[in-house]
């Protein structure tokens, strides 16, 4: 038997104190690096929103897209640094028919 689960919390939940005032996990040498070194405070609140995350569903595994190679490297690393005790496996991206990896990031593109 297999079930098809979606969690979708409201920010409140996984945010009760709300976002701004967040506790914040700091992944020393490697959220700075890469695209990290730009976007900055962007990886350490990933890690802080999957440790949310985490804590609230108590996984045993996680699914991450391949398409994000810092996020698969510092999730895990996250997962092992706090103990939880989360198989991470990595999911092929899923394309649109033009081949561009589907992204929350796409609606910046524009067509040139």
């Amino acid at each position: 038997m297999s079930y098809d689960l979606l969690y979708r919390p409201r920010a409140a939940e996984p945010y009760p104190n709300d976002l701004v005032n967040a506790v914040r996990i700091n992944i020393s040498g490697l959220a700075n690096v890469l695209c990290g070194g730009v976007r900055l405070g962007h990886f350490e609140a990933l890690a802080g929103l999957g440790n949310r995350l985490f804590n609230i569903m108590q996984p045993d595994i996680a699914v991450l897209g391949k398409k994000d190679f810092q996020q698969r490297v510092l999730i895990p690393r996250m997962v092992d640094e706090m103990r939880m005790s989360i198989n991470i496996i990595g999911a092929p991206a899923v394309r649109t028919p033009d081949g561009l990896a589907m992204s929350s990031r796409n609606q910046y593109l524009n067509e040139s």
